[in-house]
């Protein structure tokens, strides 16, 4: 479902919009700039984005244990914002 969001938000203005990181052919990126000044880089995207279609499914997977939809989203967001599943052409974070 990200991936599917992020081809229709981000169309115009993202590389490879609506692939995870590594599906295409980018495979680098995802580093996410902090207020503070620093940068933390996203996770490893593995051959052709595998490792994070896997981490994707694990977050759902943990996601669906969560009653309060509040509580998921906010999840969803801090983990999606983390693991920088997709390419923005900018170094600001990806989520719902």
């Amino acid at each position: 479902m990200s991936e599917r969001v992020h081809g229709v938000v981000a169309q115009h203005e993202a590389i490879e919009s609506g692939n995870f990181r590594g599906e295409g052919s980018v495979h680098g990126g995802g580093s996410v700039r902090l207020a503070g000044g620093g940068t933390v880089e996203g996770d490893p995207t593995g051959k052709n984005g595998a490792q994070l279609q896997l981490d994707y499914a694990n977050l759902l997977a943990a996601l669906g244990k969560l009653s309060d939809p509040r509580e998921r989203a906010l999840a969803y967001f801090a983990s999606a914002t983390r693991s920088q599943f997709t390419s923005t052409g900018t170094s600001a974070p990806q989520g719902l």
